[in-house]
């Protein structure tokens, strides 16, 4: 095949020496022609390039985000503060209540959340808030989800002291979803086992809640 080539190359360089511009073209037009097929058979020989390598990515887009709103005006807050407790017949309690958004995004594999809460601890001391008074009470809602239904086969945790709920919802499916939270500090409430007795020693009193989000 390059014996074929270089027969085009000499003919070409011959026909172009002729003194005319019409014999010139038309030798130019018969070396192009020549020279497509030279192409031509030189493709039906089975001449293969190199492969080229091909790649991507994709980012780990697991992820938790946690919002917090006051439950009376629906505002969007930094932290659960349940203010200065009142006095209730034989208990203290807060009358604010809040709702804590957990949106979970897991690239559709198994997972579970898990919620931590630690003791109201008093400032300067070892005195607690008796643990049972702090009630939490997961729920799925569809209007926070679009309308979706919760995943078959999901679970979400019953309401009960914040301290005793450790797993707040599975999803085997792996959906994107968001679960709610309602946090409330008085023994009339859902979840509630304890009152917070009226003479519980004064101070500030704080603790944690932690949400992990974990896949299997």
């Amino acid at each position: 095949m390059c014996g074929q080539t270089r027969i085009h190359d000499k003919g070409f360089k011959m026909q172009a020496m002729k003194p005319f511009t019409k014999s010139l073209f038309v030798s130019v037009l018969l070396s192009a022609i020549i020279l497509s097929l030279k192409f031509t058979f030189c493709e039906a020989a089975g001449l293969n390039a190199d492969p080229i390598q091909t790649t991507a990515s994709v980012s780990n887009q697991l992820t938790l985000n946690v919002r917090i709103f006051d439950g009376a005006s629906g505002a969007e807050i930094p932290s659960l503060d349940f203010g200065e407790l009142q006095i209730s017949g034989d208990e203290l309690k807060s009358n604010r209540y809040f709702k804590v958004l957990l949106q979970a995004s897991a690239q559709g594999e198994s997972y579970e959340i898990t919620h931590q809460a630690s003791d109201f601890v008093r400032s300067g001391g070892t005195e607690t808030i008796p643990a049972g008074a702090l009630a939490v009470e997961p729920y799925y809602s569809a209007a926070e989800n679009g309308g979706a239904a919760i995943p078959l086969g999901a679970k979400i945790a019953s309401s009960g002291p914040a301290k005793n709920v450790p797993v707040v919802f599975s999803d085997p499916s792996g959906s994107s979803r968001v679960i709610s939270m309602l946090y409330t500090l008085s023994s009339k409430t859902a979840g509630s086992t304890e009152k917070i007795p009226v003479n519980q020693r004064s101070g500030a009193y704080s603790g944690t809640i932690r949400y992990t989000l974990t896949t299997s």
